[in-house]
């Protein structure tokens, strides 16, 4: 797979480095090597048996329902920041690194 340049909300550059996309479930990594950044989302519609693991080894959470039912934004000490939150048929995820967390909500935000 050739990697696909993707701009997000805020104008910054991403190449698309993976994507695998089933019936129930979508996960995409992009990065931009010369700034350091990555993000990765992911989507999982929920059925019955959907079970989600999620690292909970975070410094700070913040409820953010603004984003949807159960909106957490989580933060990590080396930079690391993941929004999740579901609605009635999906549940998403949005990390990033060394993105600040206005550009990491008008990700989520052009999600919905």
């Amino acid at each position: 797979m050739s990697p696909e340049r993707h701009t997000f909300p805020s104008a910054l550059l991403f190449l698309k480095v993976f994507e695998d996309v089933g019936d129930t479930h979508s996960f995409l990594s992009y990065e931009n090597k010369e700034q350091g950044r990555s993000v990765f989302v992911q989507q999982d519609q929920i059925t019955d048996g959907l079970l989600m693991a999620v690292d909970n080894e975070y410094i700070v959470k913040e409820s953010y329902p603004k984003l949807g039912e159960e909106g957490q934004l989580c933060y990590k000490e080396e930079g690391t920041i993941r929004a999740v939150w579901k609605t009635e048929n999906c549940l998403y995820m949005v990390s990033a690194t060394d993105l600040p967390r206005e550009e990491i909500l008008k990700i989520c935000e052009s999600l919905k």
